[in-house]
Formats: C-alpha cells, sequence, structure tokens
C-alpha cells in the first residue's frame, strides 16, 4: 500500500527531499534540489501572508486538515535555532530563485523571513505540535542515520542500497553558506536578538550597512529601550 504522507515545512527545508526518501524515490528537479513526488505539502497554516519571499502554494487556513488527514504527518522545524533559521531562507532563495551568491536585499530578505516565522508561526505551531505523528527538527536531514531509522519505522522495511547512497551523495553536496561573512553575521544578529527578546525592538544601527562587522552592535544600548 502506498504510504499516505503530509510534510508541513517552509520553504527551503527539504521537504521534498525527505518525501523523496520516505517514499522510496529519487527524483531529481536541477542541481541538488529533489522534485516533488506524490504527497500533500504544507508550507504555512492559519496566518494572513503579505511576505513577499512566501510562496502562494502549500497554504491552510487553520489546522483542520492536518487533524484530520489520514495517513503520516510529519513536521519538520527549526525551533529557533538561528542556523536553521538562516539555513532554510538560504534554500529557498538560492535553489528556488536560481541564484549563485547572495546581494544586500537577499540579507534583508533571509533576516525578514526569519523574523516572520519567529513572530508569526512559532507559537502557533508550538499550541498544534500535537497533530503531527513525528516532528523532526531541520538538522536531521542531514543524518543519513537517523532518515535510515525514520524510513524503517514508517514502512516497515530497511532503505533501499542502491537509493542511500543517493541520499548520502545529495547531502554531501548540499551549499555550506555558513562560509560567507555575511551570512554568519546575520546568524550572530538573530542569535543575539532572540537571546535577549529584542528581536521587534528598533535598531540604532543600519544591519544591511553593517553585514561586515556586527560585532559592536550586539549589544542592548543598540537597540530601543522597554
Amino acid at each position: 500500500m502506498a504510504l499516505n504522507l503530509l510534510i508541513h515545512y517552509q520553504p527551503g527545508a527539504r521537504g521534498d527531499f525527505l518525501a523523496n526518501i520516505l517514499l522510496g524515490k529519487f527524483n531529481t528537479r536541477k542541481n541538488t534540489v529533489m522534485a516533488q513526488p506524490n504527497y500533500v505539502k504544507v508550507h504555512h497554516v492559519g496566518i494572513h501572508l503579505e511576505f513577499k519571499s512566501i510562496p502562494t502554494n502549500g497554504i491552510l487556513e487553520n489546522y483542520d486538515m492536518i487533524k484530520n488527514f489520514n495517513g503520516i504527518k510529519i513536521r519538520i522545524d527549526p525551533g529557533t535555532n538561528p542556523v536553521n533559521l538562516m539555513t532554510i531562507e538560504a534554500n529557498h532563495l538560492i535553489k528556488n530563485k536560481d541564484i549563485e551568491e547572495f546581494n544586500l536585499d537577499d540579507y534583508d530578505t533571509m533576516y525578514r523571513a526569519a523574523s516572520f516565522f519567529l513572530n508569526n508561526e512559532y507559537e502557533l505551531l508550538q499550541k498544534n505540535k500535537k497533530y503531527y505523528n513525528y516532528w523532526i527538527d531541520f538538522d536531521n536531514l542531514s543524518n543519513i542515520e537517523f532518515l535510515k531509522n525514520l524510513y524503517l519505522e514508517i514502512n516497515g522495511r530497511e532503505m533501499q542500497e542502491d537509493l542511500l547512497s543517493k541520499y548520502k551523495e545529495n547531502i554531501s553536496v548540499q551549499k555550506n553558506y555558513l562560509i560567507d561573512n555575511k551570512f554568519q553575521n546575520l546568524i550572530k544578529v538573530l542569535d543575539f536578538e532572540i537571546k535577549n527578546s529584542c528581536l521587534n525592538k528598533i535598531k540604532y544601527y543600519n544591519l544591511l550597512d553593517n553585514l561586515n562587522n556586527v560585532e559592536p552592535f550586539l549589544n542592548l544600548d543598540h537597540y530601543e529601550k522597554n
């Protein structure tokens, strides 16, 4: 019997890759991007979207469909990990807009998209966590042993060896965005703002103008006071 699968994930969080694994497929689209196999894709639930980088497909008004879905329901989640959040947004930009390097607008888009998730989706997701069969940390999509065990648990059999080698290769060739200094600095800023609850406070400095060196601004003196 074919696996009935629903995966809820932010654009760029490699949901098509996971779906291919769990369905025993290897459908490629371009470069290292996986094509969508036959599963239900959900990107966003229960939020009003006006943010330009968010696609219009895969959006649900509420959790009713997920609650009532008759099959395996999976959430790929970044949590509040700034590396996960920024890597997902980088994936979305590079793999879907087909760009080779970031410009300042791209850094701004990634930062605002990560902030949008934290402000508008994170708490709602936590409240509805109980409706999913599996809640997977985004990091685990780079862990082949985790993926092998997940496949075995869901399908009741071992993953095919020829597919396993293809999945390993796909993981190994994923671009490492962390070598980009500006990208690293965006992670530092996001991490600071999450830990110090100042994500939504006014900055007394221009982030994009100072992306080469953010260290002098990572203190609360450079943010709006309560």
